[in-house]
Formats: structure tokens, sequence, C-alpha cells
């Protein structure tokens, strides 16, 4: 596997994602991930300002399902796999990873957005449960050897100050030279 943000902080919520704080200080660390994302050569960043943007532009869904234990013995998450254009984005030696990351991503999204759902729901219900109805950050960043995920509730705005946002990266073994989260030197808890 060459996913390089996996978490190893048991208390976050993201087996993958690397969770750190939008504003340490004064410095707009959301804004300088994107920068470097952007800036990046070989890499074409896609940004949308809400979930169903993100979900047009990619002709995927981002809502995860929870499923009873009854059904499952674990009532685990489930979710749709990436669509053919997000994996035909993706390079290919990476797509088993992106498929991988794609559960982790699409629940973490799910849970703080609240495109969260349990398979009992109505419809009608279903809907209902959508908690967050502003502008959320979704950015894909795929390159020729690599890709990132970042999701942020709030943005990178000023109402984002005490909150998290959630990267996620995989890159080929031939990658070197470039920054990775592992980098970072905050590790929030």
């Amino acid at each position: 596997m060459t996913i390089t943000s996996i978490n190893h902080n048991p208390k976050n919520e993201s087996q993958y994602a690397r969770r750190r704080s939008v504003w340490k200080g004064s410095q707009n660390q959301l804004q300088a991930t994107l920068a470097l994302l952007r800036d990046t050569p070989g890499v074409q960043y896609f940004e949308c300002w809400d979930v169903f943007g993100f979900e047009r532009e990619w002709n995927v869904s981002l809502i995860a399902g929870r499923l009873p234990p009854k059904f499952l013995g674990t009532g685990r998450w489930v979710v749709e796999e990436p669509s053919q254009k997000l994996l035909n984005a993706t390079p290919s030696m990476l797509r088993s990873d992106m498929r991988t990351l794609w559960l982790d991503f699409v629940t973490v999204l799910a849970r703080r957005v609240g495109l969260s759902r349990h398979s009992f729901l109505n419809e009608r219900d279903q809907m209902n449960q959508i908690k967050w109805d502003g502008h959320s950050l979704l950015a894909f960043a795929p390159g020729t050897d690599r890709f990132d995920l970042v999701v942020s509730k709030y943005g990178s705005s000023t109402k984002a100050r005490g909150h998290h946002f959630y990267q996620w990266q995989a890159r080929a073994g031939n990658t070197s030279g470039l920054v990775n989260v592992d980098n970072y030197e905050d590790e929030s808890v």
C-alpha cells in the first residue's frame, strides 16, 4: 500500500487522514496546505465549496450509511464506490489506494458535514439528517504519481478557528522531494 497519511492517533475519527487545525496562531494551515497542492508541478487541483458540487463534478455519492449491527454484526459504515471518473483521474498505480481511502473519506465527510444516514430511514427522514448546509471545502489533487483529498467543514474562513481539516494522501514509491502531511510539525489530537 502507498497511503502516506495513516493516522496513528486512536482518538481521531479517521483511520487514514491527518487531522490538523485550520488555524495555528495567525497562520492559516489549510490555506498553506492548499497552496502547496496548487503549486506542485504535475498536480491538478480541483476545489469545491459544497458537497453537492463535488458530487456533480466527480459523479460520486458522498452519503455514508450505517447498517445496524444485526445486518453485518458490527454496525459498520457503507458507501458507494468511487466513480469511474474519479478513478480515471487517479494515477493507475494508486487506484486501489483510492478505493481504500474512499470509505474513510466519505465517512468522515458524512459525520462532519452531516450526509450520514441509517439504512432504516425513509428518503425524507434521511434528507433531514443533513446537519450542515453552509459552505464546506472539498479538494482533490491528483498528480502523475500521487493524490490528495482534503475536507474542511468551514473552509478556511475565520469561522473555522478552533476547527480542523482532514487530508488523505497516497504516493507512489518513487515519489521523492515532496512535502507530505507527516512533515508538518502540528500534530492535532
